[in-house]
């Protein structure tokens, strides 16, 4: 197996994890009050979106050929990096 696809099965693995978690974090927004509701539902979409450009990200980078993964893969880890956090933040907001 090459890197690339080390690197490709890692980050999926992730994002798998994650979906788990965006989707736990939904739950926790729907038993919410109706007063923080919003604003919880609001930070799952803004989660939702991330998640789904890391996805775009990371099919970009299955069609990339020969080196120029290398180069996709810093956008890769920009997006991975920002979702991280950003789920790291909702969780911790969420408790």
């Amino acid at each position: 197996m090459s890197t690339k696809e080390d690197y490709q099965k890692k980050i999926e693995a992730q994002l798998h994890e994650w979906k788990t978690d965006i989707e736990q974090l939904k739950a926790k927004a729907d038993a919410a009050n109706s007063s923080v509701s919003k604003e919880f539902h609001e930070q799952v979409d803004e989660l939702k979106a991330k998640r789904d450009k890391l996805s775009s990200e990371i099919d970009q980078l299955k069609q990339s050929s020969g080196d120029a993964w290398h180069d996709m893969k810093s956008g890769v880890e920009l997006a991975r990096e920002s979702l991280s956090i950003a789920i790291k933040s909702a969780s911790e907001r969420f408790d």
